[in-house]
């Protein structure tokens, strides 16, 4: 079912769990006007608050461009002096901020060009997924124009600061394995197994709405330069990770793992039905012999359950409790 939108360029499409975001600018590569940054915003304002949507899936129409940049046709009557460019760029960085902030998985599904405000788009997307087509780039050198601060810092916490200052300084395009290379991509695969795997991937993290949002909550405490501080006083990156990483996400993945572990328990019913002859989950042998009158026997399992749940609820209350 597709959304109205403040322009045709841009599609917002509701199927079933999946909210997806079209770029439909095929005759300019999918560049991107002020219009389509405006309804990209509210498209994923809008999906951030729907129960119904828990994955979000970006594309670009067609097979020639994810988005090859800003639309600068508009530059020209948008962006002429400062007042204007200053407005453009609170419109952009708005849409940036509404997918950065999507409390649901945000997934770029690349292919073809990337360039510009399209990789910053892509940067600031949870997943991105590219065909073996697929090329990157920042142009604004080559073009004389300049790139917000936040555009790169976000590209440096990505890949790093050497990888960035190359984009910027060269201005030149990269190939997917390049992208790959640079941790700019997660994955990168034919074209043809590329969109069955994004809408794969979005299906089965549709299936975990609690442990990703937690996961995701978890992440965003890390600050990228307490890594790069620990690596720069010789820490080499697994300890990095069990020293400064591991530690502020721990709490996070404990409540991940109490939320999905509580939601679990509602479906005992399917586990009573589904599960192999002689199978029985702790929930399982705990409910059988709590039903039969068996108390002596439902106890243990019981205290076990409880005993599962009081680590990551813990972690889950604590500053509550504080």
């Amino acid at each position: 079912m597709d959304t109205p939108t403040k322009t045709d360029k841009l599609i917002a499409r509701k199927d079933g769990a999946i909210g997806w975001v079209i770029f439909n600018n095929p005759q300019k590569r999918n560049a991107m006007s002020l219009e389509m940054y405006e309804a990209t915003a509210a498209a994923l304002e809008e999906y951030a608050t729907d129960p119904a949507i828990r994955v979000v899936i970006l594309k670009g129409e067609g097979d020639k461009a994810f988005i090859s940049g800003a639309d600068i046709s508009q530059f020209k009557d948008r962006r002429s002096n400062a007042e204007q460019v200053k407005s453009a760029d609170a419109v952009s960085e708005r849409c940036n901020k509404a997918i950065r902030e999507c409390p649901k998985p945000v997934i770029a599904m690349i292919r073809g060009y990337c360039m510009g405000g399209g990789l910053g788009i892509a940067v600031v997307c949870d997943l991105r997924i590219a065909s073996d087509d697929s090329r990157f780039g920042v142009p604004a050198a080559k073009l004389g124009v300049g790139y917000r601060f936040m555009g790169i810092r976000r590209l440096s916490e990505l890949v790093g600061p050497s990888f960035t200052a190359e984009i910027f300084y060269t201005g030149r395009q990269f190939s997917a394995q390049e992208a790959l290379q640079m941790g700019l991509v997660n994955r990168v695969l034919p074209f043809m197994y590329a969109t069955p795997l994004v809408v794969v991937l979005a299906y089965v993290l549709r299936h975990m709405p609690q442990a990703v949002r937690s996961s995701e909550a978890a992440l965003a405490q890390v600050a990228p330069n307490m890594e790069e501080a620990a690596r720069s006083l010789g820490r080499r990156p697994v300890r990095a990770f069990f020293n400064v990483t591991l530690p502020l996400i721990l709490p996070g993945l404990f409540a991940g793992g109490a939320l999905v572990f509580l939601s679990s328990l509602k479906e005992l019913p399917a586990t009573l039905l589904l599960r192999p002859a002689g199978f029985d989950t702790l929930s399982v042998r705990f409910w059988i012999t709590a039903s039969e009158g068996v108390y002596t026997q439902a106890a243990p399992a019981a205290l076990l359950l409880i005993a599962c749940a009081a680590g990551p609820l813990y972690f889950l209350l604590r500053r509550e409790i504080k």
